[in-house]
């Protein structure tokens, strides 16, 4: 038996616009994400030659551990697409928290196919891996960038640009809200047509990190679903407003929700943030990313 473990880091959307839903139903889209290294899942995979099955485990019971989970698909389409086999146990420690628009899912999947594909002395090729990747589900690919933040564009798949995003101080605040994205496109679709936004803002983000500009990057922080879920869950406005309050530069929810994050000026104001966020909702998950 052998075993291999990685991190699975959280993401964060700096900007979500969504343009248009399309005849097959799904919706195009053009956004920035950028990886949070400092919150992670742990994947563990425990190898056993000779043997063919696919265990799923975790810390957390809030996910399914059958053939339903993103990390269960993974191993499955690597099989079928490598012929490859093993008995494969995964251990999926749960520190993102679950349906925040943190990305948590999509990480899982992608740190297993890393796994595998090193395990297996990687008989996948980097493009066929994250065409595989998409195939799974669309946030999947990001988590394959060597850089830390990219363009994406399409119907949530085509990374358009790479890029490496600077180093910030940046508050994540979860009030313990689960929002479906499929609830949040729902009831975005019919107002669409108009929204009023900047134009081309998730661009003017790309050319605002390519500055290593952070004063800049939370000027263009910008998300189309505030515009329905602030008025359905207050508590997203409120604790975005608590962060400015508390001297974030910027705040903003990540993908459909109902993580904040605000970005602050440095370390000195963001502990203190912290501190006094973590005092006020006690019971919320308040980390630094």
């Amino acid at each position: 038996m052998k075993t291999i473990k990685l991190k699975a880091p959280a993401k964060i959307n700096l900007t979500l616009e969504v343009l248009r839903k399309l005849p097959n139903g799904f919706h195009e889209v053009r956004f920035t994400m950028a990886r949070i290294n400092n919150i992670y899942d742990e994947i563990s995979i425990i190898f056993e030659s000779g043997k063919k099955y696919i265990i799923v485990k975790s810390s957390n019971n809030g996910i399914p551990l059958n053939e339903k989970n993103i990390c269960f698909k993974a191993t499955k389409i690597f099989f079928e697409e490598t012929g490859k086999s093993a008995g494969v146990s995964i251990y999926i420690k749960k520190n993102i928290p679950i349906g925040a628009g943190l990305g948590g899912g999509s990480s899982d999947g992608a740190a297993t196919l890393k796994i595998l594909n090193k395990y297996f002395h990687h008989p996948v090729s980097d493009k066929r891996i994250i065409e595989m990747a998409s195939e799974i589900g669309k946030d999947i690919p990001f988590f394959f960038s060597s850089k830390g933040a990219s363009l994406i564009e399409g119907m949530g798949e085509k990374i358009s640009e790479t890029f490496i995003f600077p180093k910030s101080n940046i508050l994540l605040v979860n009030p313990n809200i689960h929002i479906s994205t499929k609830h949040a496109y729902e009831r975005l679709s019919p107002i669409i047509e108009k929204i009023k936004r900047k134009e081309n803002i998730s661009r003017k983000m790309m050319a605002a990190i390519k500055k290593n500009d952070v004063g800049l990057i939370a000027k263009y922080l910008y998300n189309d679903f505030e515009i329905i879920l602030e008025k359905e869950q207050s508590i997203i406005k409120e604790i975005k407003d608590e962060l400015i309050k508390l001297g974030a530069l910027g705040a903003l929810m990540t993908g459909s929700g109902s993580t904040v994050f605000g970005i602050f000026k440095n370390r000195k104001e963001i502990l203190a943030a912290k501190r006094k966020m973590k005092i006020k909702y006690p019971d919320f998950f308040v980390e630094i990313g």
